[in-house]
Order: C-alpha cells, then sequence, then structure tokens
C-alpha cells in the first residue's frame, strides 16, 4: 500500500508527531503538504497532520482537504491533530472538518505542545493569558499515534 505523509507544523509538534508515525509504520514518504507537488491519486492511504490553534486548523490542510474532498473520500485517510485544548477537541473537529471526512477519516489527537524556545511573544502572552502555561510543555499521545 503507497502511503504519504502530508503536514504542516508551525512550532513543530506536529513534525515531531509525523516523523514518529514514519518511523512507526515504515512509511517512505513524508513531506510539508505546502512542498507536495505530487498528486495524490498515485497514493492508497494519506495520512494528514496538522496543528491547531485558536481551534483552527492550518490553513494550508484544511485548504488540501477541502481541493481534494472527493479524492480523499475514496482512499483509506488517518488524520493527526496537535493541539493542547483537550475540552475543546470535539467542538474544533466540528468546525474543521464536514461530516463526510469526519466519518470516513480515522481522526486522532496527537496531544500537542508548548516550545517556549519557539513561540513568539504574542503567542506566549497567549498561552500563559488562556492556557496558564509559563514554561515549555510537551504532551505527545504516542499511544493514541499508534493507532494510525
Amino acid at each position: 500500500m503507497k502511503t504519504i505523509i502530508l503536514y504542516e507544523s508551525k512550532h513543530g509538534c506536529t513534525k515531531t508527531c509525523a516523523s514518529y508515525i514514519k518511523e512507526k509504520n515504515h512509511i517512505d514518504e513524508i513531506t510539508k503538504a505546502s512542498d507536495f507537488n505530487g498528486n495524490l491519486k498515485d497514493y492508497d492511504r494519506i495520512i494528514i497532520g496538522t496543528p491547531v490553534y485558536i481551534g483552527q486548523i492550518h490553513k494550508k490542510i484544511k485548504n488540501l482537504i477541502q481541493a481534494n474532498k472527493a479524492l480523499l473520500l475514496k482512499k483509506k485517510i488517518d488524520i493527526f491533530v496537535c493541539g493542547m485544548n483537550e475540552e475543546g477537541y470535539e467542538d474544533m473537529l466540528l468546525m474543521n472538518f464536514d461530516e463526510d471526512i469526519r466519518n470516513h477519516a480515522k481522526i486522532i489527537h496527537a496531544g500537542g505542545a508548548y516550545d517556549f524556545d519557539k513561540l513568539g511573544w504574542l503567542s506566549k502572552l497567549i498561552v500563559k493569558k488562556i492556557a496558564k502555561v509559563d514554561h515549555s510543555v510537551e504532551h505527545i499521545k504516542y499511544e493514541q499515534m499508534d493507532l494510525i
């Protein structure tokens, strides 16, 4: 089964998760969605990774899914979502993935991280105010990624 991992990552957590899934499943092809120049028709299985910020998945991932929805619904697709907001997870799914995609894809929450070394001052301020976190923290759910 020819498989590709397409992801976007702003601060590195989604890339870490994509690399873990690649190694665990012995997948040869992994690339940022924004760098992908191939044809999704060439793949039997497509694994998509996206960060979530303020309830929104990455714009390039949202565009990729919308532009290729009919094709994706004919493929085996897995989606892993990286974000620290556990409470808003179900609402985030409803807001970002239409019903057809939610029903067809295996979607997992891969956990998330706040890396204060990579956050800009505004992002740090938001994390401090909203999440009440003032230091780097990682909560990656490897057991969830093992389901892919």
